[in-house]
């Protein structure tokens, strides 16, 4: 990995494409839904009672206890529950969510087609053409690095799932 203090983050980016959802998740924090906000123990302070809210639309969160008074968007609270800075929360969100970093499914065929050339037909593979070691290593290792981006393809699926939970927590 890239020395952090060099590596650039889009803050607006992780801002818009990180939900404050996505992170409680992530903790495995649960709130209880008032309105278009969810309420509930602050993680920050480990507080017991109801003094942290978070408001869905607007993307943050805000502590009402007098001993933590926490608020912010989604980069204060993982700076606060990380005790780091605002940058590394960003750079931790950033890699945590695969922000910027989405590979397309259809980057896997075209490579795969790629590497195997004109050894598959109709869905088979002519046995005179088949690879060689060599070229199986390399698809191998292949498979391995686009297995490794298409999983981060994945966190569409985790929006989806997070913006649905809190579809449901309103009903």
């Amino acid at each position: 990995m890239a020395d952090k203090n060099k590596e650039w983050v889009d803050y607006k980016e992780v801002k818009e494409k990180v939900t404050m959802q996505m992170v409680l998740d992530r903790y495995n924090i649960k709130l209880h839904p008032v309105g278009d906000e969810l309420r509930g123990a602050c993680p920050i302070h480990k507080g017991t009672g109801k003094q942290f809210s978070v408001n869905v639309k607007k993307n943050a969160f805000q502590c009402f206890y007098a001993g933590c008074k926490a608020k912010g968007n989604v980069l204060d609270f993982l700076a606060a529950m990380e005790h780091c800075t605002v940058r590394d929360a960003a750079l931790k969100l950033a890699k945590w969510f695969q922000v910027g970093e989405l590979v397309e499914p259809s980057d896997a065929r075209e490579g795969v087609i790629a590497l195997l050339g004109k050894t598959e037909i109709a869905g088979g593979f002519m046995p005179d053409l088949m690879p060689t070691a060599a070229q199986l290593d390399e698809m191998i290792a292949w498979y391995e690095q686009k297995n490794e981006e298409l999983n981060k393809a994945l966190t569409i699926n985790w929006r989806t799932l997070t913006t649905l939970r809190i579809l449901k927590a309103k009903k």
